[in-house]
């Protein structure tokens, strides 16, 4: 897969769930109690997505940094970089985050490819494990 057919999938993405449609008219429709399972699984499969089209742009980040794009574009980091593509600087940071920790933390990246840890979550992680790094040194016997 390709930035082309990335590109594609998001157009059609937004097509789908964004235009008036049967999930729109449902959305607009849905009624309590009796639609309450269905409208659960809608918002868990759009976590799901979210979630790993988070893991994605993660790699993508990671890859950014190891060929050195940041540099050759005149930024500093790799969280600039993505502000300067449009992330709000929250997001960006813990995406540049991740990024660095993927390989070190391979739980959490197979559970944000799976789509059941959330970037949020994983970041999480990552700060926790580097906070207790920073104050006891850890082998990995312990």
């Amino acid at each position: 897969m390709n930035a082309n057919d990335l590109i594609m999938i998001a157009d059609r993405l937004s097509e789908d769930l964004t235009s008036p449609g049967v999930l729109e008219e449902f959305l607009g429709a849905a009624r309590p109690v009796e639609d309450d399972r269905e409208l659960l699984s809608v918002v868990a499969a759009v976590i799901r997505l979210r979630t790993i089209a988070d893991h994605v742009l993660v790699r993508a980040a990671a890859a950014v940094d190891r060929v050195g794009l940041p540099a050759r574009k005149r930024v500093r980091t790799v969280a600039n970089l993505l502000i300067e593509m449009g992330m709000v600087p929250a997001s960006a940071h813990r995406t540049a985050r991740l990024a660095g920790a993927l390989e070190s933390v391979p739980q959490v990246a197979r559970g944000m490819r799976d789509g059941a840890v959330p970037a949020e979550l994983g970041d999480a992680v990552v700060r926790g494990l580097a906070h207790v790094t920073a104050r006891v040194e850890l082998s990995d016997d312990e």
